[in-house]
């Protein structure tokens, strides 16, 4: 998925190329619905990509009248929950979402997409799925069980020195 430092235009260019290698890249929002279904010994995993969705430039797609972080995610969550109501009982579902949920810990490095802290969105946007993996925030965190932020691989400020990577 593509966050807020990457151009989801220009990542999304080669997407539906790479799709047929096995490679799925979302970087368009009007997709958050559109799952990649993987399956293993115990069935379907329904995997959904949010990336970063940039209040101003996604309230129209999403139908919103507020521009504000926590209302496009919402939206975006409501078309995960509706598609996985379609499918069969037992399919599991992973959410990956480029966002800032409130309890994370930030450190230098993240761009700053808030306006007076506006930006952080509750964990309970999310309800609904088995497992919501973030981005974002460069320290690895578990926000509740099934609510974690994954980390950045490598240290991008001093104030990450102590992170684990």
């Amino acid at each position: 998925i593509s966050g807020n430092h990457d151009s989801a235009r220009r990542l999304g260019v080669g997407a539906g190329l790479i799709d047929r290698a096995g490679i799925h890249l979302r970087t368009d929002p009007a997709g958050c619905g559109t799952p990649v279904v993987l399956a293993d010994a115990h069935g379907d995993v329904a995997f959904y990509g949010l990336p970063y969705l940039e209040p101003a430039l996604v309230k129209t797609e999403f139908g919103v009248e507020k521009a504000g972080h926590e209302a496009v995610l919402a939206a975006a969550m409501d078309r995960v929950r509706a598609d996985l109501a379609t499918r069969a009982r037992g399919t599991r579902s992973v959410v990956l979402a480029h966002a800032f949920v409130t309890g994370g810990e930030p450190s230098d490095s993240e761009r700053d997409i808030t306006v007076g802290g506006v930006a952080a969105v509750p964990c309970g946007v999310f309800d609904g799925v088995d497992y919501v993996a973030l981005g974002h925030l460069h320290g690895c965190q578990a926000l509740t069980e099934r609510v974690r932020y994954s980390g950045s691989p490598l240290p991008y400020s001093f104030s990450e020195h102590r992170h684990r990577k």
